[in-house]
């Protein structure tokens, strides 16, 4: 996908492959997000994202005029929004149902699965659980339970998991 398919203000045709919030997953043509967050202040870690390969950056700080970049005020809501356009904005092809309140949500999650396994045979279907530091991935399309930890931002994975 093309930059300015992502960020139609930015005026640019740089092709992104990916995009991460963690220096260590960036890849070639990858998209590196940052922030400030409580405890751990992600830009420092920019230049270690560029020599990876990373080709564009969103942060909350302004940097060189030579490193392509975009300032933002809330750089977790832009990871959102361009998670969402990145991957075909998957949500808007699902009928997403929100299971709240003190106890018991994990258990009506797995409950949910193992009815929808019974009776949508010919469906897929995927429920995402966000817990406090992890994502629960229940999914008819593989028949499995995964569960994936995660102390950061959960938005890029789940944006992945739902489009699949």
């Amino acid at each position: 996908m093309r930059l300015n398919q992502l960020l139609p203000k930015v005026n640019s045709n740089i092709k992104i492959t990916g995009i991460a919030y963690r220096h260590t997953s960036v890849k070639p043509g990858y998209m590196f997000v940052t922030w400030c967050g409580r405890s751990v202040n992600g830009h420092p870690y920019i230049h270690e994202a560029l020599k990876r390969g990373a080709s564009f950056v969103i942060c909350e700080k302004t940097l060189s005029p030579n490193i392509p970049h975009l300032k933002v005020h809330d750089a977790r809501r832009m990871l959102a929004e361009v998670s969402r356009r990145f991957y075909g904005y998957p949500d808007r092809k699902l009928n997403i149902v929100g299971i709240t309140g003190t106890n018991g949500k994990t258990t009506t999650v797995l409950l949910l699965h193992h009815i929808l396994k019974k009776y949508l045979r010919t469906h897929s279907y995927c429920i995402v659980y966000m817990g406090w530091n992890f994502v629960l991935l229940v999914s008819h399309i593989w028949d499995e339970i995964t569960s994936i930890s995660t102390q950061r931002s959960k938005i890029i994975c789940v944006q992945k998991l739902v489009c699949l």
